[in-house]
């Protein structure tokens, strides 16, 4: 399995324990911010202790590469895989949370042999939102789907799609 398959958790080797996370830290979008400024205040990292970062834990979701920016949220760290798969872990440790397997027609099509899985054609998430206690992401069948956050289950799905023809003219 490619080493990009796998979403690594790093922490400091130099005796530093996982803190608690504050809403300052939290990573809730894809740049990070509701503003996607790609910024974060956390300054344990730094370029004198840089090169001493070790592998603390690793994870596999789904059965490929990631499809977009993890968020993360009080300690928990929420990845989506391909096919809409979503793991929620422990952020500290890797533990695994709750997973959720997307059951639509476009992640059933998702696997080996399949180029256009492979390529994104089909079934390849484009990220999370997180909101009011769901994560939901959309579909290139043109479904919304809200997850709970705090379980995995799934709450509701709905078609955004046009699905009755109308004369465009």
């Amino acid at each position: 399995m490619p080493r990009s398959a796998w979403i690594i958790g790093l922490l400091l080797g130099i005796g530093l324990t996982a803190p608690s996370v504050a809403p300052s830290t939290n990573w809730i979008a894809d740049g990070g911010t509701s503003r996607s400024e790609r910024f974060s205040p956390l300054d344990q990292i730094n370029v004198t202790n840089v090169s001493r970062l070790s592998k603390s834990w690793e994870v596999q979701v789904g059965g490929g590469e990631p499809s977009a920016t993890p968020l993360v949220v009080d300690g928990v760290m929420y990845v989506q895989g391909p096919g809409y798969d979503i793991a929620a872990l422990d952020a500290a440790t890797g533990r695994v949370l709750w997973r959720y397997a997307y059951a639509g027609a476009e992640a059933r099509s998702v696997g080996r042999g399949n180029a256009s899985a492979r390529s994104g054609a089909a079934g390849t998430g484009r990220g999370l939102a997180l909101g009011s206690g769901q994560l939901y992401f959309g579909t290139r069948s043109g479904e919304v789907v809200g997850v709970d956050a705090t379980s995995g289950i799934e709450r509701w799905r709905t078609a955004v799609r046009e699905i009755e023809e109308f004369d465009r003219t």
